[in-house]
């Protein structure tokens, strides 16, 4: 998770952005989130402004991650409402690679046009904790990759 400042939709930039992926998961083949391939690989791109919307277990586990270079497992995590919400969104898709490590390249991302909300003491909860991985984007003054809808 990290600020949503590399990737923007008709121009906005929003609150966080989520990447997920399998637990134990070679990132060089990453398939479409929306319709998971044969291997069930994927990556999402998922914008969230601080609004309402709850993101409890992942607030319950951020309090895990105090530190710099901490980390903590969510456990098994119900995608039902994600699904519903990919299924009733835009999602724009675009081939790029990971910023962070295994910096991966030729990875398809996908990213949610309607965003989910959450409620702002989750929102303070997250923020705290990713002030850590805060980055600037890579692509000041030029074109936004997302570039069509799926």
């Amino acid at each position: 998770m990290e600020p949503g400042k590399e990737v923007t939709v008709d121009g906005s930039s929003l609150t966080f952005q989520l990447y997920s992926y399998p637990h134990g998961v070679e990132l060089e083949n990453i398939g479409d989130t929306v319709q998971a391939n044969v291997n069930g690989h994927h990556l999402l791109g998922e914008h969230y402004p601080a609004e309402v919307h709850s993101c409890r277990k992942l607030r319950l586990t951020v309090k895990e991650v105090s530190r710099p270079g901490q980390s903590a497992f969510t456990g098994p995590l119900n995608h039902a409402d994600l699904q519903y919400h990919l299924s009733q969104s835009d999602v724009y898709q675009y081939s790029g690679s990971l910023t962070t490590p295994p910096c991966s390249e030729n990875v398809v991302v996908g990213v949610v046009a309607r965003p989910l909300y959450f409620h702002p003491r989750e929102y303070r909860a997250l923020k705290d904790t990713i002030k850590f991985n805060s980055r600037y984007t890579d692509r000041p003054g030029r074109p936004n990759l997302l570039s069509g809808k799926i």
